[in-house]
């Protein structure tokens, strides 16, 4: 078993789905919307990625908002 905790950080490329998913999220918080690392990584605490995203995340999802649907901790 592997124990996370919410406050963790955690790294995702976004599709253009996520990229759309995340500018709405931001048009309604007043705070700058994070941007990609040179790779293309996006950077989030574990909860903000459920907070953004979770909405989108459920069995038989059209689209995806990560790349290969995985996202990964350092």
């Amino acid at each position: 078993m592997i124990a996370v905790n919410m406050n963790e950080c955690c790294k995702v490329k976004l599709t253009d789905f996520g990229v759309k998913v995340l500018t709405k999220h931001y048009e309604q918080v007043p705070t700058s919307m994070p941007q990609p690392d040179v790779l293309g990584y996006y950077k989030f605490l574990l909860w903000q990625l459920f907070q953004i995203f979770g909405s989108t995340m459920h069995i038989s999802m059209s689209e995806v908002p990560f790349e290969k649907n995985e996202f990964y901790f350092n």
